[in-house]
């Protein structure tokens, strides 16, 4: 199984717009290269229309800067915490989608507010909580995008020690999740 390493986890950080305010410049962070192309069009202009809306998560990948600009520390427990545990996952299914041809990393938002953290192709729905013992309560997202279409793989990466299943919904540890998608488990 792979190893967590708290280091390298903390290299990363999941920032969104409301947290940093005026301070953040998407223009900016684009043009100096710290939101990677491959996040985007070819039209920097529309890009920054669509990201414009009330609802839009940024992830940068260098916790250092990330915490500078918030003033915060990132440690086990805190919202910022959960913000890079999700950042570092995601940098793990672009690697994945990158090289190892895997399917497309998107996110799921429905019109009342539920939402799933990646969805992986049109078949693998990922929640991402950095807690050990999720409830139930906090799969709701996944829950409403199972109610509105079918999904092969409807999965929540996590801190819990051992795999489980609450419903139709996979509990993984961070680890156990990683060795099936690197072994092409979720692949279609």
């Amino acid at each position: 199984m792979l190893e967590f390493n708290l280091e390298l986890f903390t290299l990363e950080l999941e920032l969104v717009i409301v947290e940093l305010g005026s301070r953040f410049d998407l223009g900016r962070a684009i043009a100096r290269g710290l939101l990677p192309s491959i996040y985007f069009s070819d039209d920097p202009d529309a890009d920054l229309e669509a990201y414009a809306g009330t609802y839009a998560e940024y992830y940068l990948f260098d916790v250092g800067v990330a915490s500078w600009l918030q003033g915060r520390a990132v440690r086990k427990g805190t919202p910022e915490f959960g913000r890079a545990f999700e950042t570092w996952l995601l940098h793990e299914l672009v690697c994945h989608r990158d090289y190892a041809d895997g399917p497309p990393v998107s996110h799921w938002r429905s019109a009342s507010g539920y939402e799933v953290d990646f969805v992986l192709g049109d078949h693998t729905a990922i929640e991402v909580k950095a807690k050990e013992n999720v409830a139930p309560r906090e799969l709701r997202g996944l829950a409403a995008l199972l109610e509105e279409r079918p999904i092969k793989h409807a999965l929540c990466v996590s801190l819990d020690p051992r795999p489980r299943r609450v419903g139709g919904i996979r509990i993984l540890p961070y680890g156990e999740f990683l060795d099936a998608l690197w072994g092409r488990e979720f692949d279609v």
